[in-house]
């Protein structure tokens, strides 16, 4: 409510200059997205992607090239929604909270890897499935942390049976 409040306000000043490219909508039905890079870059609220890109993408795409760019968006995000739990006085929890968003840069490289290896875009049905398995396998992990750092009490669901995990922690020995 406080988005719409504030692009009608931009919008009815006089002298503000602000133009409708800078209030896009916040969401665009994401349960439609037939891919995740669909899913974060148009469907998923822009709030503050222009941030993430010049803050975290372009940094680190200078120096590590795309696949660089596309963890530091992802990193940035996942520092923020960090803080924001720490903002609430119950701590952090980076592991769960920016493993969620690392995982998803992993998530949008393999659709770019699939792309170059295969020529085709992941879209269509096939893409759909893919987008909802992955993000609800990694989305307990930033649910699950957000609960348990402020939002609710208790664990949801034991660590052994969160997919989300399981796949961080074999990400995680792929990189070592």
């Amino acid at each position: 409510m406080m988005y719409h409040l504030a692009t009608l306000i931009a919008f009815a000043l006089p002298g503000l200059d602000q133009q409708p490219s800078d209030w896009p909508p916040l969401s665009q039905a994401p349960w439609l997205s037939t891919s995740l890079a669909e899913f974060w870059s148009k469907r998923w609220h822009q709030s503050f992607r222009r941030s993430f890109v010049q803050l975290g993408g372009k940094p680190l795409r200078f120096l590590f090239g795309r696949i660089g760019g596309i963890i530091g968006v992802f990193l940035l995000s996942g520092i923020l929604h960090d803080w924001c739990i720490w903002g609430m006085g119950r701590g952090t929890d980076f592991p769960e909270i920016g493993g969620f968003f690392l995982l998803n840069g992993v998530g949008v490289i393999l659709e770019q890897v699939w792309e170059q290896a295969t020529g085709r875009k992941v879209e269509g049905w096939l893409g759909w499935l893919w987008t909802m398995c992955w993000m609800t396998s990694t989305g307990n992990l930033l649910v699950d942390a957000l609960l348990r750092r402020g939002l609710a009490g208790g664990v949801l669901v034991p660590a052994t049976m969160r997919p989300g995990k399981v796949l961080l922690q074999v990400v995680s020995k792929c990189i070592r």
